[in-house]
């Protein structure tokens, strides 16, 4: 699936791609920045493995992946969001670029919470 979303054109014709997190200094894929075009937006998601969290991979990738969506020209609105209660997803998006903009309640189900529906933060991409 991987291998899928993740060829150049993925995101021309499929609208999706995803990147992976490479960490130089472990010399591993640490985790994944997934990009999907959205109306008038590029949306970007992220997911770093637990050994691998807290060392700031996630926000530099983030921040990276959004200055290249503008300077390749694909979109000038990148955005993001994240569940209300993960203040560790917040503090990524803060730190990587990326201002708070609205609370929307009830926005996916979790499959992991027997599909409770659930509140997320949205932000937007300073750059």
């Amino acid at each position: 699936m991987l291998q899928k979303i993740s060829t150049p054109e993925s995101l021309m014709y499929a609208g999706k791609c995803v990147w992976v997190i490479e960490a130089i200094t472990e010399g591993a894929a640490v985790g994944m920045v997934t990009v999907v075009r959205t109306d008038e937006s590029m949306a970007v998601h992220f997911g770093v493995g637990i050994p691998y969290r807290g060392r700031g991979y996630a926000a530099e990738a983030l921040e990276l992946a959004a200055n290249h969506l503008i300077e390749a020209r694909w979109s000038r609105n990148i955005s993001s969001f994240t569940d209300v209660e993960n203040v560790a997803a917040q503090a990524t998006l803060l730190k990587a670029g990326f201002v708070f903009t609205e609370r929307v309640n009830g926005f996916y189900q979790a499959p992991q919470l027997n599909g409770e529906y659930r509140d997320v933060f949205r932000y937007r991409f300073r750059g």
